[in-house]
């Protein structure tokens, strides 16, 4: 990023003896001689009332600024450079040189920006003095210019990216804070917006091409983690690039080169369950509410992660050859089995005990959720696979049973215990799809709900008796 800057700067600050009124050093004999050529409306417009090129204050050291520039835009960029913590408040007026003075009542420090008598063909001057009366509040809030939106957004994505939260957009700013400001009392928070913001009946302004400034508290107050950094979007893009191309989202997530050791860390990786929602979101299938329900059903079948179905007594019509090689031909009822590869890498990993189960009354189809898991290593289960159907029974129990002993025949002959309710629909199905002796064991809480169902009842029986 570049910044063209004005090429005539002259800041000095005088000494502690202070000159007399009535002296007239040789530097303004040639600011005398410089303006002497300009009527009194040009006088107006550029030096006199709107651009003073002296500081009337005479009880303090003073910190001239006077620098000329080819154009409004470079000299509005200089202008926030030299405000780099954000003193000076702007007061723009409608065909008048711009002025900004600062925000503590009482101090002299201004800067304005207007036409002057060309210098070396430069016709935008800058004048003011920036020596401040108040110590700085340094609360940390800083900004800084760009020339573009496109040129802010760029450094943003560069520098500050990776610690702020997504965003929010509110007018012609974006907001945006630090990712784990609440847990880590993080005070970074600050805003994209252009310089000067459009008011009133102003003519409409390019907002893209105008000068913007990122304004706000820029730095963090703690060190940023890996876990709390978001993912770089030419990580994400290049990993949704290669799910389009059919790599298996799990296969994508193996081949990020993560260091083994957790030290050399620096760049946050996309975990297998956010690399699953970004095959889902963008690689998967849509439903769109134009659809009819055949429509949306086939949609749902086309998808990877469906390993065989039975549409009832609903007729599929254009039905392609892979829908079809799913289906199921000894089932009179309607099922769909689902299990994704992350699913499949589960249970390769955790199959000695399988736990199933399923859910009641979940949606307004009147279907259950039927669902097997496995204990993983911190002791929580994780779904290797799901049924949708109307009732549970034994049939959809094998139909889970069947797809997982044919996509994992090893894994699921390590099994030793099964794990359900008190059905017994689970156990008959796993010794129908032909699989070796397992202990079936009765899951603790349906165990006891049964029972305190049971003693309930005794209780009741002999209070009536």
């Amino acid at each position: 990023m570049t910044r063209r800057r004005g090429s005539s700067v002259e800041a000095r600050q005088d000494s502690s003896v202070e000159a007399s009124p009535n002296q007239v050093t040789q530097d303004e004999r040639e600011r005398d001689e410089y303006d002497s050529d300009l009527d009194d409306k040009e006088r107006c417009l550029s030096l006199g009332k709107g651009i003073p090129d002296k500081c009337h204050d005479k009880k303090h050291k003073h910190m001239y600024v006077d620098e000329w520039f080819d154009t409004e835009k470079e000299a509005m960029l200089r202008y926030v450079d030299l405000d780099r913590f954000g003193m000076l408040q702007r007061r723009p007026r409608e065909g008048k040189p711009l002025y900004c003075n600062c925000k503590s009542k009482g101090c002299h420090a201004h800067l304005t920006i207007g036409p002057v008598r060309p210098r070396g063909g430069k016709g935008i001057g800058l004048r003011g003095c920036l020596q401040h009366n108040h110590e700085i509040d340094q609360d940390g809030s800083e900004q800084l210019a760009f020339a573009s939106r496109d040129e802010a957004l760029q450094f943003f994505q560069d520098t500050l990216f990776e610690g702020t939260s997504s965003g929010r957009t509110k007018g012609n700013s974006k907001e945006f804070q630090c990712r784990v400001a609440s847990s880590k009392k993080c005070k970074q928070k600050f805003s994209i917006k252009p310089l000067l913001q459009q008011r009133g009946k102003s003519p409409k302004r390019d907002i893209e091409k105008q000068i913007h400034v990122i304004q706000g508290v820029l730095r963090h107050n703690h060190v940023l983690e890996v876990k709390d950094k978001r993912i770089q979007p030419a990580v994400k893009k290049a990993a949704i690039e290669k799910m389009k191309s059919g790599v298996p989202p799990m296969e994508v997530f193996r081949s990020q080169e993560i260091p083994s050791n957790p030290e050399d860390v620096t760049d946050r990786p996309i975990m297998p369950n956010y690399m699953l929602k970004l095959h889902s979101r963008h690689v998967g299938r849509h439903i769109t509410p134009n659809m009819t329900e055949e429509e949306g059903l086939l949609e749902w079948l086309k998808s990877d992660f469906v390993r065989a179905y039975h549409p009832a007594k609903q007729e599929l019509h254009d039905v392609p050859v892979d829908v079809k090689e799913k289906m199921l031909e000894d089932y009179d009822d309607f099922v769909m089995v689902m299990m994704d590869e992350r699913q499949r890498e589960m249970l390769r990993k955790h199959p000695k005990v399988l736990f199933g189960d399923s859910t009641h009354g979940t949606n307004k189809h009147g279907l259950e959720l039927m669902s097997f898991h496995v204990t993983v290593d911190n002791g929580m289960t994780y779904p290797v696979c799901h049924a949708l159907t109307p009732t549970e029974n034994k049939r959809a129990a094998r139909a889970c049973i069947e797809v997982m002993k044919d996509l994992e025949p090893e894994a699921l002959g390590k099994t030793e215990v099964l794990v359900s309710d008190m059905s017994k629909s689970y156990a008959l199905a796993w010794e129908e799809a032909g699989l070796q002796d397992v202990k079936h064991t009765v899951c603790g809480w349906h165990f006891k709900q049964v029972m305190n169902t049971f003693f309930h009842h005794i209780y009741i029986l002999n209070n009536i008796a």
